[in-house]
C-alpha cells in the first residue's frame, strides 16, 4: 500500500489490559535497551503500545514483513531503516497518535483534563500576546483548553525541526484569533510551516509539516477482542481541523 497522503493514527488502550498481559510472547522487544531502562511502568506501557502499533501500522497497512528498525538520524529524530516514509508519534493518557507522511512531521497529544500552572507557563515560555491572551480567558476551562492546544501545536513544531523551548530564538509563535502564525525561528524562515490542531475524545492533538497538508487523513484505530488484528476507520470528516499556515516554500 503507497502512503498517498499525510495520516495520523489514533489509539486509546484506558479499556484494555495491561500490554504484558495481552502480548506474553510477543519478541518485538527482545534486547530493546531502551525499554529494559525504563523504571516507570507508565513509560513503558506507553512505549510498548505506541511501537506495537507503529509496527503493526507498517505491516497490515503498507506490507512490510519484517520488524521495524529505528535508529536516531543526522537531525536527532527516531526514523524507519526499512521504510521510505517519516513518522512521529506522542502518548498522553492512555491515548497514542502516530503520523506517517513522506516528508518530516512533527505529531502531539495532549490530554484536555491535565491541571497545570498556566499562566505561570505561558509568562515565561509563550509570547506576550499569547500570553495576554490567556489571561483574558473569564473562565479556568477556556484557560486550560487555550493553553492545550498553544502547547500542543508548539510541541509539534519543536518536534518537526528537532528543536526546544529553551531560547527566545527558536520559539513558534502563534496567533489563535487570526488562524496565523506569528513568529518562526530564524533558521527555518525560508520553509513554510503548516499546523493542523483538533479535538478528539479528551485530547488536543496537533500535526505540523512544511509543506500543506489540506489531504491529511485521521484515522481511527481498534484492536479485536481477541488481540489478533487492528481495524481502521476514518473519521477525518467528524472532526473539527483549525489550520494554521505561514506560506514560504510550500
Amino acid at each position: 500500500m503507497t502512503l498517498n497522503s499525510p495520516t495520523l493514527y489514533y489509539f486509546n488502550y484506558s479499556s484494555l489490559p495491561e500490554f504484558d498481559a495481552v502480548f506474553k510472547s510477543l519478541s518485538l522487544f527482545s534486547g530493546d535497551s531502551r525499554l529494559k531502562a525504563m523504571q516507570a511502568k507508565k513509560r513503558s506501557e506507553e512505549y510498548k503500545w505506541s511501537r506495537y502499533l507503529l509496527n503493526e501500522l507498517v505491516v497490515q497497512q503498507f506490507g512490510l514483513q519484517d520488524h521495524l528498525q529505528i535508529h536516531i538520524n543526522q537531525q536527532g529524530k527516531p526514523a524507519l531503516k526499512n521504510c521510505d516514509f517519516k513518522f512521529n508519534l506522542s502518548h498522553s493518557q492512555k491515548s497514542i497518535v502516530i503520523a506517517l507522511a513522506k516528508e518530516d512531521v512533527g505529531v502531539d497529544i495532549e490530554s484536555l483534563t491535565k491541571k497545570n500552572s498556566y499562566l505561570k507557563i505561558a509568562q515565561e515560555y509563550f509570547s506576550e500576546k499569547e500570553f495576554q491572551l490567556l489571561k483574558a480567558c473569564e473562565s479556568e476551562k477556556l484557560l486550560q483548553e487555550k493553553f492545550i492546544k498553544l502547547w500542543s501545536m508548539k510541541e509539534a513544531a519543536y518536534k518537526l525541526f528537532s528543536s526546544t523551548f529553551d531560547a527566545e530564538s527558536v520559539r513558534f509563535y502563534f496567533d489563535l484569533d487570526q488562524h496565523k502564525i506569528d513568529q518562526m525561528p530564524a533558521q527555518w524562515q525560508d520553509k513554510g510551516l503548516f499546523v493542523c490542531n483538533f479535538k478528539h475524545q479528551d485530547n488536543q492533538v496537533s500535526f505540523a509539516s512544511c509543506y500543506l497538508a489540506s489531504d491529511l487523513k485521521v484515522v481511527n484505530i481498534e484492536i479485536d477482542s481477541s488481540f489478533a488484528s487492528l481495524s481502521f476507520h476514518e473519521i477525518t470528516d467528524k472532526l473539527v481541523l483549525q489550520e494554521y499556515i505561514k506560506n514560504n516554500e510550500m
